[in-house]
């Protein structure tokens, strides 16, 4: 133990040539915990010079204060010159240097939460755990150097004044070779409008959404596309259109509104209308309409992740929606007359699975206020097919049809975390009043508030 000033140092040696972590108990603090320091160095050279080093810090008063940009940071994080693009208006990002350093930022608005960061490489990329209010959003591996870009996390938070915390999850360095840290430039939330909650979501004020209030608003003049589109230009816009093919999204930040899109030629293999399978982000698409002109039992309406989903109008498919992967979020859409066949060569069973939405894997999902009806197997399907399911919100729809209306299955993946079902409304199924919702009793799915809507009575639930 080394006496200050300001403090005590306890330096402890972790490994030779390995890290030091050293514990700083302020006098200034009574009662508050010791400060952890954690360096990486070779420890027997260079205690002292880090001893030094330590206390300059200390008493420069740098650790786990606000600083520039507005965050707040742990031990082993610190702020340093921004080196990416776009650059911040501070000038600056915050260094996550060890695994479980973190900041925190306090903002105000609703939506998503929006991570500005860029990584450094050794024998791998760090990845990030983001965190709102004390819930855990999820995490994502930084795979850019240079571009802070937007990593999205979470689906509508209700509107008000939020704390993010950012951690850093995993640590990579090769002692005097490289070191994997984070770089954290900006913390926001997606928009400052306000996003009813899921009580307000049922209320008489929330239009339930049908023809007038979905797809290509009347009287819109629409120019035509023949043939299949593929969108490579970030931040294209693709605005009043008529697509006689199919719609593949391969950039960021796209935007899609006010179109129809059709799909071309009976599909011989498994396709969608708008697909944006490949890790692309922030795909938009509003106020536009999704029906196959030639429909087959391997057409699906919309299918992938990093999408955001607004008045869709979707019909004429075998699946409307199909989840595969992170960030997804649909609101206000109609989904209706799905695809069926009791002769179909693609199930075992020769029937049609067709859902209104399928979930087949994926963390931060948002389903609200939305309209589902016609699917033979589910209006919501969680399957967990390609991989484990969190973070799902399913809130405030009006969902009805399928054999169990909304069907929760684990698939051999294991329990479905950080999820709700709540304040939906249900009519009746296939067979009846008998199976309006049915999830894993592994799964702890908080399913509160949802009623059969013709007598407002609570909806049965199966367990399983």
């Amino acid at each position: 133990m080394t006496g200050h000033p300001h403090g005590a140092v306890r330096v402890v040696r972790v490994a030779c040539c390995d890290r030091i972590r050293l514990f700083v108990m302020p006098h200034q603090e009574r009662g508050a915990p010791q400060k952890e320091y954690e360096m990486k160095a070779c420890a027997r050279p260079f205690i002292a010079a880090l001893i030094g080093l330590t206390l300059a810090v200390v008493s420069a008063g740098t650790a786990n204060s606000a600083t520039t940009p507005g965050f707040t940071l742990s031990a082993n994080a610190k702020i340093e010159s921004a080196t990416g693009t776009p650059k911040p208006a501070a000038g600056q990002h915050a260094k996550l240097g060890a695994a479980g350093s973190y900041l925190e930022a306090k903002v105000s608005g609703s939506g998503r939460v929006v991570i500005g960061a860029i990584s450094s490489y050794c024998t791998g990329y760090p990845s990030i755990s983001v965190a709102v209010d004390g819930r855990t959003l999820g995490s994502e591996t930084l795979t850019s150097t240079s571009s802070y870009g937007a990593h999205y996390f979470g689906g509508s938070i209700v509107s008000g004044d939020h704390v993010v915390r950012v951690t850093m999850v995993n640590d990579r360095f090769v002692v005097g070779k490289c070191d994997a840290n984070a770089y954290i430039a900006t913390v926001n939330m997606e928009s400052t409008n306000p996003v009813p909650t899921a009580t307000a979501l049922t209320t008489s004020s929330t239009t339930k959404p049908g023809s007038g209030n979905t797809g290509v608003p009347s009287g819109t003049a629409l120019k035509i596309h023949y043939g299949d589109l593929t969108v490579r230009t970030p931040g294209a816009v693709i605005d009043s259109m008529d697509i006689r093919g199919y719609v593949s999204v391969q950039a960021d930040n796209v935007t899609i509104r006010k179109s129809i899109i059709r799909g071309g030629a009976a599909a011989t293999t498994n396709r969608a209308l708008l697909a944006s399978w490949w890790g692309y982000r922030n795909l938009i698409v509003e106020d536009s309409t999704l029906v196959a002109a030639n429909p087959s039992l391997r057409v699906d309406g919309l299918s992938g992740a990093g999408i955001t989903a607004r008045r869709l109008n979707i019909y004429g498919v075998v699946d409307g929606v199909k989840v595969i992967g992170n960030n997804f979020s649909i609101s206000g859409s109609w989904i209706h007359d799905t695809i069926h066949s009791n002769s179909d060569p693609n199930q075992s069973d020769g029937k049609t699975h067709d859902d209104s939405i399928q979930i087949e894997g994926g963390s931060n999902i948002q389903i609200s206020a939305n309209a589902m009806e016609d699917a033979h197997n589910a209006a919501i399907m969680v399957t967990q097919n390609r991989s484990a399911t969190s973070n799902l919100a399913i809130r405030g729809n009006w969902l009805k049809d399928g054999a169990c209306t909304v069907n929760v299955t684990e698939t051999r993946r294991g329990p479905i975390y950080g999820s709700a079902i709540e304040v939906n409304r249900f009519g009746p199924g296939y067979y009846g009043f008998t199976c309006g919702l049915r999830k894993p009793k592994t799964s702890p799915i908080s399913t509160s508030g949802n009623i059969w809507d013709a007598t407002s009575q609570a909806i049965s639930l199966q367990l399983f």
